[in-house]
């Protein structure tokens, strides 16, 4: 008597916790095809040679971001239908890239973290004292750092608290000496409680009478700022252990995708470049990381947003991103 045969579900996980009627197919099924999501079924056939190689078709590959590819990289292979082809350079580009903001910041220059002509307006900039955190990973500076309570400060103070910290970690996370890096991901929780708090109360935080450029740059910050916490833990996570955190809350993660707006160092090259008549009309127009990443535009420059060229990188893989792109470079 032959041995029983394993046969998929009628529905993948995806469909079944929504509810959704469910084409089934591998490796994914339409719905999540079209919706680019992670498809998996609970009794897949498992491949009769474990050694052998399945990859994804090429025309295939683009569709999958990073945050979905790189849990794969510590999946046996005998638990899948298929063996998915892992480019790893992406992550590496974005940790290349984020190892230069500190010091773009400290030379005063525009980083995709922090813009010099947003005029602070709070009590205690943080970002005054990151020289001292980034000397070495057990400073007062940092101790203070830690000390403040987001909720209860003005929002720019809150804004450079997790800037300095993203500054901390990137320059400490992937430090080869022994004891620093752990001391330096024992704080990734707080990266996240604070970007969680920023997002949830920012929006009622916005000081009044703040000109059309100085609100959208003050509103930008905040945006990049939470993203770029999870820029930073997402790339480490995914270099050290292989997976990303929050990978749907990072997916939907809004900012202001128009190109050069970020780069504008006055008012009127922020309004020329807008193709505006006056600050008033620029307004802002939100994207969400995945909105922007799933557009590959083959007139953008990384030079023209750092920021914006990461997000392209990290949901299309640095092979896409660069090719269809102007060169990146490394």
């Amino acid at each position: 008597m032959s041995a029983p045969t394993a046969t998929l579900r009628k529905a993948c996980r995806n469909c079944t916790k929504s509810k959704r009627k469910c084409s089934v197919q591998l490796p994914r099924c339409i719905r999540c095809t079209k919706k680019r999501l992670a498809c998996s079924y609970d009794l897949e056939p498992l491949s009769t040679n474990p050694d052998s190689e399945s990859p994804v078709e090429e025309k295939q590959a683009p569709e999958l971001c990073y945050l979905e590819l790189a849990p794969s990289l510590h999946i046996q292979r005998t638990y899948s239908a298929i063996n998915i082809r892992i480019e790893r350079s992406h992550i590496h580009y974005v940790i290349w890239v984020l190892q230069q903001t500190p010091d773009l910041v400290q030379a005063g220059s525009v980083s995709s973290l922090v813009h010099p002509k947003l005029h602070f307006g709070g009590t205690r900039n943080h970002l005054a004292h990151v020289a001292a955190m980034l000397e070495r990973p057990h400073s007062r500076q940092f101790s203070d750092l830690l000390a403040v309570d987001v909720d209860h400060v003005p929002l720019q103070d809150a804004i450079s608290a997790i800037q300095a910290l993203i500054l901390y970690l990137i320059r400490f996370l992937f430090s080869t000496t022994p004891g620093i890096q752990e001391h330096a991901e024992s704080h990734l929780w707080l990266l996240a409680h604070w970007a969680g708090k920023l997002l949830a109360s920012a929006w009622c935080r916005i000081p009044a009478g703040l000109s059309p450029w100085q609100a959208w740059l003050l509103g930008e910050t905040t945006r990049r700022a939470i993203i770029m916490a999870y820029f930073v833990s997402c790339s480490f996570t995914g270099w050290k252990y292989g997976f990303c955190r929050h990978k749907l809350l990072f997916e939907s993660l809004p900012f202001d995708g128009r190109v050069g707006l970020w780069k504008a160092e006055s008012p009127q090259a922020w309004i020329a470049t807008a193709g505006a008549r006056i600050g008033s009309e620029v307004g802002t127009h939100l994207q969400s990381f995945h909105e922007f990443g799933g557009r590959v535009s083959k007139s953008f420059n990384p030079d023209d947003d750092t920021f914006l060229m990461l997000v392209q990188v990290a949901h299309n893989g640095k092979k896409r991103a660069c090719s269809e792109v102007t060169l990146c470079s490394e």
